[in-house]
């Protein structure tokens, strides 16, 4: 990895978003849209992206799938100018996907498939890859499984001792002991942003 601002640790989905859907079909029966888009999205992502088109270096680590989706993945951060070393393929799960449905009025209704990124874990994130950036920003906190919690502690604590400022985007998961999760964290956070809920 080459030495980046931010590297952005957390969740990679691909997006599909479809428009309008304004009804959703009952069981056995279709129902058709007029528009398709097909975009990379998650926490750690998107802020990567943004980071990119403010004029800051950053790199994402996260984890997809040996697939299509996974590929898409890896295609578009690399199109947006983000170094890709750390994502991390596997085989045991596919890539995240969201199917996004807009209605006329630009309400959503989201359907997920969290994927690989209840695989990812801390050790997936190396100090070499730590030590390339200036700081650590954890998205999607909360969404993944073996990352939240303890596993997202150890990787502040080495990012931090490593000299990395720190930071923590959660995301509202009302399946999961929030406090519980991000309790570990907190010492190790410069920046801690919670979701509204």
């Amino acid at each position: 990895m080459s030495r980046v601002d931010v590297l952005c640790v957390g969740i990679a989905v691909a997006d599909v978003m479809a428009k309008p859907v304004d009804q959703i079909p009952d069981w056995d029966r279709l129902g058709t849209f007029s528009h398709i888009e097909h975009h990379i999205g998650g926490c750690a992502v998107n802020t990567g992206v943004d980071l990119v088109r403010l004029g800051a270096g950053a790199a994402v680590s996260a984890c997809i799938g040996q697939d299509g989706a996974g590929a898409f993945v890896r295609s578009r951060l690399s199109e947006s100018g983000l170094d890709t070393a750390g994502l991390v393929e596997t085989s045991e799960a596919a890539t995240s996907y969201t199917f996004v449905m807009i209605g006329s009025d630009g309400r959503r209704k989201y359907l997920h498939h969290v994927g690989a990124n209840a695989l990812f874990t801390d050790s997936h994130v190396p100090d070499e890859l730590l030590a390339g950036a200036r700081a650590l920003h954890m998205g999607g906190s909360l969404l993944m499984p073996a990352m939240d919690g303890e596993p997202t502690a150890r990787l502040l604590s080495r990012a931090k001792h490593l000299g990395l400022t720190t930071s923590m985007d959660t995301a509202f998961n009302p399946n999961v002991d929030a406090r519980a999760l991000i309790e570990p964290c907190l010492p190790w956070l410069d920046i801690f942003i919670p979701s509204v809920e």
